[in-house]
């Protein structure tokens, strides 16, 4: 009778389970890990662009009410 060794075993780990299981999983949660790493920069980019526009028209709203000041003067 054949009998399994732990040559064997170990064979069939690195030739089967390895390349059919662990190897799709990793890439599954590397790229849920990427894209949770990308979304959370979104998020920091728009409230930087936010915050940049919102100083933009600040700035613009000062300029046009100081034109406007200065023309009815």
């Amino acid at each position: 009778m054949n009998e399994i060794t732990w040559a064997d075993l170990n064979e069939l780990a690195i030739s089967v389970v390895l390349p059919k299981i662990a190897v799709p999983i990793f890439f599954v949660f590397s790229s849920l890990a990427l894209l949770r790493f990308i979304f959370s920069k979104v998020g920091y980019i728009n409230k930087y662009f936010n915050d940049k526009t919102n100083s933009l028209n600040i700035i613009l709203n000062y300029i046009s009410t100081y034109k406007n000041e200065s023309c009815n003067n």
